[in-house]
């Protein structure tokens, strides 16, 4: 009793020791992996999170550049537009006194050049608008004398001798947009005489701006401290508000705030799929090789276990890989067309001999070209309605050639082959399905051999034979005749 004690506790030491020891075995087996996919998950999403913001920040990039563009466009725009204003008011005051057929050809020559402007006005020294044109629908303002808050900002203009366009907003509207006056003193002689005005829709300005130079990855929203001017956005644009950006347009006495949005082609374009899927391509490497570790560690513990079957798996690949060698100079060696197909007929393999028979190169069929190129398609149609008056149902197209291979009823028959010049020739063509281990047809297998031989030999032996027929016969005749005589 006094041995079997230590012996006992040896054994239980033994055991706890290794209990212990696979215990460790396991939490290294699947502390490692965990590690590395954690980790490599960690900085996938963190490059695809840094990848994201240089997109961000390339959009944003994109729509300043927009911004700047048409801030630029718009306030050019507006210049030149108010440049003709200043110059029809300069020849005014060189002139010194001016006819109002003269002023009323040059106004109607500035509308047809700038068609943001209604009319054109001249309001005298008295406040009071004296010329239209064009007059047709402006009668009412004719000889109205304007507001006094009109003449009075009007006469501060006046005093200040400022030659330059004053730009404000007008209570009036047109169906469409906002008018805003465009007024330039006149001062012929220093003397005052009043203002032309222009009628500015900077609605139908910008609208128009926009359709001749806009870029229409963006959308554009003009305001200013009284409400919309123009805008073109679609609501649904404005849930991205962080990607939107706003400048002040400030030529003389306009405040306009220009706000430009990225719409949702150009978004879509900044923000590529091809994003998600490194997301999702970094993430499936990073457990993958998660996986792969732990698998290498699963692979160590059973190192013993998997020796032989990976011998016996070497064993198996050589001898798939003689297989393959002795299919591949079977086919290449074989003086048979051998064609293999998809199920919808198109050309897989393509022998060598194929290749001299039919006069094509290989690259000329693969993947491109049906097995019924080689085939006169009246051959096809006879068949088909041949199967068709078998099997009782219709039978057209490439199922001419693998209904029976399908039924596994055999299938050897004599063609026409065409090749590539035009030529042709007798072939027996036989056609089989192939199928993977689970009997599901997986494509068709024809091999062709050319008759043209043994067709001219049995077409010259059975000439032969009819010509001994008939020498036979001629001779039993010439018998007959003989023993009649006797």
């Amino acid at each position: 009793m006094g041995v079997d004690r230590p012996l006992a506790h040896g054994k239980s030491k033994t055991y706890l020791e290794r209990v212990k020891k696979n215990q460790i075995s396991h939490f290294n087996t699947y502390a490692l992996p965990l590690l590395v996919g954690t980790v490599l998950s960690g900085l996938t999403i963190f490059a695809w999170r840094s990848l994201l913001r240089e997109n961000d920040r390339q959009l944003e990039q994109h729509v300043q550049t927009e911004l700047t563009l048409l801030e630029n466009l718009i306030t050019n725009e507006l210049q030149d537009n108010f440049s003709a204003l200043e110059r029809m008011a300069k020849r005014w005051e060189i002139r010194e006194e001016t006819k109002k057929k003269e002023w009323e050809g040059e106004a109607k020559a500035l509308l047809d050049n700038f068609s943001a402007y209604q009319s054109l006005e001249w309001i005298n020294a008295t406040y009071s608008t004296a010329w239209i044109v064009p007059l047709q629908g402006n009668e009412a303002f004719l000889n109205q004398v304007l507001s006094p808050a009109d003449q009075k900002r009007l006469k501060i203009i006046a005093s200040q001798q400022y030659r330059r366009t004053s730009f404000n907003p007008l209570l009036e509207r047109s169906p469409n947009g906002r008018i805003f006056s465009a007024d330039v003193p006149l001062f012929p002689n220093k003397r005052f005489d009043g203002f032309i005005r222009g009628k500015f829709d900077a609605t139908h300005f910008l609208a128009q701006l926009w359709r001749d130079n806009g870029n229409k990855l963006f959308g554009i929203q003009v305001t200013d401290d009284t409400g919309l001017i123009y805008q073109n956005l679609n609501p649904a644009w404005q849930t991205q508000q962080w990607q939107e950006s706003t400048v002040i347009i400030n030529p003389p006495g306009i405040r306009w705030r220009l706000t430009v949005l990225p719409t949702p082609d150009l978004i879509n374009q900044t923000h590529s799929s091809l994003l998600f899927f490194l997301l999702g391509g970094g993430l499936a490497i990073a457990w993958m090789l998660a996986l792969a570790i732990y698998l290498a560690q699963i692979t160590r513990q059973q190192n013993i276990q998997l020796e032989e079957s990976i011998r016996q798996q070497k064993r198996i690949e050589e001898t798939l890989e003689k297989n393959r060698l002795l299919q591949q100079a079977i086919l290449e060696g074989s003086r048979y067309s051998i064609i293999s197909t998809r199920t919808d007929g198109i050309i897989q393999t393509f022998n060598r001999a194929a290749e001299e028979m039919l006069g094509y190169q290989v690259e000329e069929v693969i993947y491109q070209q049906s097995l019924a190129i080689f085939h006169d398609p009246a051959e096809i149609e006879a068949r088909g309605k041949e199967l068709s008056a078998e099997f009782g149902f219709p039978v057209t197209g490439f199922d001419v050639f693998t209904t029976r291979a399908k039924q596994n009823l055999p299938d050897e028959a004599i063609w026409t082959y065409i090749r590539q010049d035009g030529s042709r020739f007798p072939v027996l063509l036989s056609m089989s399905a192939l199928r993977d281990l689970d009997g599901k047809i997986t494509g068709f297998l024809g091999i062709a051999s050319d008759i043209s031989e043994r067709l001219a030999s049995e077409t010259q032996l059975k000439n032969t034979l009819q010509k001994l027929a008939a020498q036979k016969s001629a001779l039993d005749k010439s018998a007959i005749v003989g023993t009649g005589s006797v």
